[in-house]
């Protein structure tokens, strides 16, 4: 797997990440999560920094298209790097056969124990997943979606066990109340 492009030019500007993130006017948190290209696309403010001191694709016709293609391949690459159809296959009836959220046990069947190891490797932002996970809403988000359907056929099963989940969640809720 290649380096993140947007690591590379951060390296090839000669500065540190909490450098970036002051000239940026942004988290340090941002810039780690650039860099592991959690977000759909690339920071603005990012890229103006790196535009500033003539690093990554600055001397292209238009340097933005360049930026954001090379941050869209090294997501594809990272994602493509994991095997997304080793996880346990989807039983029918997951939304009641487990007692957490489909999404999670799926994650957990391909090995990601830990919720940011897997944001790494699929390059979805973290508080997405927890927020799915945890049944704060009743679809995947559509970056998940996105991120994920091009490499397993499982989203569609997965989405609908959610929905389910989520529905009895509510329903025992509603009930207590």
């Amino acid at each position: 797997m290649s380096e993140s492009p947007i690591k590379t030019w951060r390296l090839e500007a000669r500065l540190s990440q909490q450098n970036l993130a002051d000239l940026a006017g942004i988290s340090l948190m941002t810039v780690i999560r650039n860099e592991q290209a959690l977000y759909p696309e690339p920071s603005a403010k990012i890229i103006t920094v790196l535009l500033d001191h003539d690093a990554g694709p600055y001397w292209s016709e238009d340097p933005w298209v360049d930026y954001e293609a090379a941050y869209k391949r090294f997501q594809v690459e990272t994602r493509s790097y994991y095997d997304w159809t080793a996880g346990a296959p989807i039983p029918e009836v997951i939304a009641t056969a487990v007692g957490t959220h489909p999404f999670q046990w799926w994650r957990e069947s391909l090995g990601f124990n830990e919720r940011l190891a897997f944001c790494r490797a699929a390059c979805v932002p973290p508080p997405q997943v927890l927020n799915y996970e945890l049944a704060r809403q009743r679809t995947m988000p559509k970056s998940i979606k996105a991120a994920l359907s091009p490499f397993t056929s499982a989203m569609p099963k997965i989405n609908k066990a959610g929905k389910e989940y989520y529905d009895a969640l509510n329903r025992t809720a509603e009930v207590v109340c």
